[in-house]
């Protein structure tokens, strides 16, 4: 695990009610059973987060962008399109997927949540969802990774 992932993901977890899920969290989880190390960082959030983890990673140099609209807290929900997350875009540091929509369920994914070094990861069920649902080859080898 990249030091500067582990630090962006322990910036929202610190931030607001947030799950790591992707490629990191599986790096977290499972550290040995990825080929590739994860270039962004990506956390399941609800709405109700999503303003407070913006506020939070700003001053640390963040800008985001729905779309290639920029945004800022307070977000205006009803404008944003496009796809289901909030991209977080630093000039050195990881870039960040807030994800709003998901296959899981909000509600039982945090219940469900493992806390690692100070992260709130998505269970290794969840994650499979996840990348399942993406249905692209990496993610598809994902899923894989997490079968025992």
């Amino acid at each position: 695990m990249s030091e500067a992932n582990l630090r962006v993901a322990q910036w929202v977890s610190s931030a607001a009610p947030a799950l790591l899920i992707g490629s990191v969290a599986l790096q977290l989880g499972h550290p040995h059973r990825l080929r590739r190390a994860p270039s962004d960082v990506d956390f399941l959030a609800p709405l109700t987060s999503l303003d407070a983890i913006i506020r939070a990673l700003e001053p640390e140099g963040y800008r985001f962008v729905n779309w290639e609209r920029a945004v800022s807290a307070p977000l205006e929900l009803a404008t944003l399109e496009g796809r289901i997350y909030i991209r977080g875009i630093h000039p050195t540091l990881p870039q960040l997927d807030l994800v709003y929509e998901s296959p899981v369920e909000w509600d039982s994914a945090w219940l469900r949540r493992v806390g690692v070094t100070g992260v709130q990861v998505a269970h290794d069920r969840d994650l499979a969802k996840v990348f399942a649902a993406r249905g692209n080859a990496h993610d598809l080898e994902l899923v894989r990774a997490l079968a025992p």
